[in-house]
C-alpha cells in the first residue's frame, strides 16, 4: 500500500446504520454488526497487545551538521517556516473525522472487514520542553457512540505546571486516546507528526537529500541515520524513519509523508496534505491518510480535518 492509499468514506446512510455499541467486524454492505464467536488472534498481536506497545517519540538529539544533498537555502528557509509555524499552529484545534479500515485477510467474506468511524476534537499542541509536538486527540465518538475522554483545555492546564507529576499525566492523557484506534495502539498518527521530525531539533539524526522540483516546490527526503532512534515501539526498540517533504520556496510545507519500517516488513505510513485556510491566514493540515499494522495485515485510515479556531490557554475559545 503506498503512502497516498486511502478508502473512500461510506455515504452517509451506511454510516448511521453503524450499531453505536458494537466495536468488532461489521457488514461492509448493510454496516449491521456481525454476530458469533470471536476471531482467535495470532499470537504476535497478542504479544504486542499484552505487552501495551504504543510508538512514541524520543528527545530530540543533540545538534550536529549531518550530510546533506539538499540547498543550504532551502534547509534554512524551512528551518525558519517551522520555527515560526509551531507556536501558530499550537493555538489551534479543529474537527477530525477519521475512518478506518481493517481488512480481513482470511477465505473472502466482506462482512469481516472491520471499520470504525472517530469524530473528535484535535488540539496541535506540543509538550514543554524536549517534549514532541504530537497534539491531542480528544474523541467524542466512536461509531456514533458517545465515549468519555480528556478536554484539551485540561491538557493545556497540565502543560501550565510544567511539574514532572503533570507531564506524566499529560502522556498518560495521549497514550489514552490511542486505544480508540483500530489496528496495534499508536500515537504517532497525527498531522503534525512530518512536521515534528523535519524540525530543526532533530535534524542532526538525518540525512537530507533534494528530490528536485515539482511544479514549483522542492521535494526534500529525510532518512533516519542508522538503524533509528526517534519513534519507539515499546520493548522491540526504535523504527527506521523516512520523511519526504515538499516544501515551496518561501519554506512552507505543502505535504509531509512518513515511512517508518517495522518489526513486521510491512512499512506503517502516514501522509500529511496542508492548505491555505483564508480567514487564519495560514497553512493547516486538512487531510491525513495512513497505513497501520495490525494482526489483520495493513489496515488504512483517512482523516478530514475542518473548523479549524483558536485555543486561548485561558480554557477558552476565541470565536472567528
Amino acid at each position: 500500500m503506498t503512502p497516498g492509499a486511502h478508502t473512500r468514506d461510506r455515504s452517509s446512510s451506511d454510516r448511521n446504520s453503524v450499531p453505536p455499541r458494537h466495536y468488532g467486524p461489521v457488514n461492509a454492505v448493510t454496516g449491521r454488526a456481525v454476530r458469533g464467536r470471536r476471531l482467535a488472534q495470532p499470537a504476535l498481536c497478542l504479544a504486542l497487545c499484552a505487552a501495551a506497545l504504543i510508538p512514541t517519540l524520543a528527545a530530540p538529539p543533540q545538534q550536529t551538521s549531518p550530510p546533506s544533498t539538499a540547498p543550504t537555502s532551502a534547509i534554512a528557509a524551512l528551518d525558519a517556516y517551522l520555527t515560526e509555524y509551531e507556536p501558530t499552529l499550537s493555538a489551534l484545534v479543529a474537527d477530525e473525522r477519521f475512518v478506518q479500515k481493517e481488512p480481513y485477510l482470511g477465505p473472502y467474506n466482506p462482512a469481516l472487514n472491520m471499520e470504525r468511524l472517530l469524530l473528535s476534537e484535535m488540539a496541535f499542541l506540543r509538550l514543554p520542553g524536549d517534549g514532541a509536538w504530537l497534539g491531542h486527540r480528544r474523541v467524542h465518538s466512536v461509531n456514533r457512540k458517545a465515549v468519555s475522554d480528556v478536554d484539551p483545555r485540561a491538557l493545556v492546564a497540565l502543560f501550565g505546571e510544567g511539574s514532572d507529576a503533570a507531564m506524566d499525566a499529560a502522556r498518560a492523557i495521549v497514550e489514552t486516546s490511542s486505544a480508540h484506534h483500530l489496528g496495534l495502539p499508536r500515537t504517532v498518527n497525527v498531522p503534525t507528526l512530518p512536521l515534528e521530525l523535519v524540525h530543526p531539533r532533530r535534524r542532526s539524526a538525518f540525512d537530507v537529500e533534494d528530490a528536485g522540483v515539482e511544479r514549483g516546490v522542492r521535494r526534500l527526503v529525510f532518512r533516519e541515520r542508522g538503524a533509528g532512534a526517534i519513534v519507539r515501539f515499546g520493548s522491540l526498540g526504535f523504527l527506521h524513519t523516512t520523511v519526504t517533504v515538499w516544501v515551496e520556496p518561501g519554506g512552507a510545507v505543502r505535504r509531509g509523508d512518513v515511512e517508518l519500517a517495522t518489526p513486521t516488513g510491512r512499512p506503517a505510513t502516514l501522509r500529511v496534505d496542508f492548505e491555505w485556510h483564508g480567514p487564519l491566514k495560514m497553512l493547516v493540515p486538512v487531510r491525513m491518510r495512513e497505513t497501520f499494522v495490525s494482526s489483520r495485515g495493513t489496515g488504512v485510515g483517512d482523516a478530514r480535518y475542518s473548523n479549524f479556531r483558536r485555543f486561548e490557554v485561558a480554557a477558552r475559545l476565541l470565536p472567528q
